[in-house]
């Protein structure tokens, strides 16, 4: 006569090492460090690269330099409202970060910023950053592009399982193991003033470079286990 078995009582079959690897990456990327922890980490300032301010007279060359890249960090600023109900102001600043620099567009100082469309309406250049939906609406209502390839790093996370939203902070400290430091008085101040303040440039760009940065470290980390990764995660991370 067959015995009856258990099914509670099957041993699961043991995770490979890889399985086990992947199983504490997801762990790691859905921590939220706090800020004891993070600042504790080595400052992500110290990269030392080149911040371009552009203008009317060298926007066509930063353009052309910006084109030869496949991935970019991407931001924008706008002088801050503080009145409950005030209209919101339009895009001072336009940062965009290659692995070497970043330009920092002055938007008013230029005579038209809409040709920028080159970069963003392409497929093949993948802009990053987070949070970018507000981003996506302001390039389309206020100069009518239409943005392809812009890729929102907090929709990786959400796949991952992360719970807690993820911001440039934690982003840096997950990735690169390193403390990228954020004012909110560097936030909150004036996008529209020219010339802008060595801290808002340190801040603009920074914003900038963390996102590419860290977009192409985590393509390091997670391509070994791309067999065991979601199809729409494969995509985001254009492995």
């Amino acid at each position: 006569m067959k015995e009856n078995i258990n099914i509670l009582e099957v041993e699961e079959k043991p995770l490979t090492p890889l399985q086990i690897g992947y199983k504490k990456l997801i762990a790691k990327f859905r921590t939220q460090l706090t800020q004891d922890e993070i600042t504790l980490l080595p400052p992500y300032e110290s990269h030392g690269r080149e911040v371009i301010l552009v203008k009317e007279h060298n926007f066509r060359e930063a353009l052309e330099e910006i084109k030869q890249e496949k991935y970019l960090g991407f931001d924008m600023e706008a002088k801050p409202t503080f009145r409950k109900g005030q209209k919101e102001h339009k895009t001072s600043l336009i940062q965009v970060a290659t692995t070497k620099r970043c330009f920092l567009f002055f938007v008013k100082a230029i005579n038209d910023i809409r040709q920028i469309r080159s970069i963003m309406e392409t497929s093949k250049i993948v802009k990053l950053g987070i949070g970018l939906d507000s981003d996506k609406k302001r390039l389309k209502s206020e100069y009518k592009i239409h943005s392809n390839s812009l890729v929102d790093i907090s929709q990786i996370f959400k796949l991952l399982g992360r719970e807690n939203s993820i911001g440039s902070k934690q982003l840096v400290a997950l990735t690169m193991n390193q403390h990228l430091a954020k004012s909110k008085q560097q936030s909150r101040s004036n996008w529209a003033s020219d010339p802008l303040t060595p801290a808002q440039i340190a801040y603009a760009s920074d914003d900038a470079f963390s996102s590419v940065d860290a977009f192409l470290e985590m393509q390091k980390i997670f391509r070994p286990f791309k067999k065991l990764l979601d199809v729409e995660l494969v995509k985001l991370l254009r492995l």
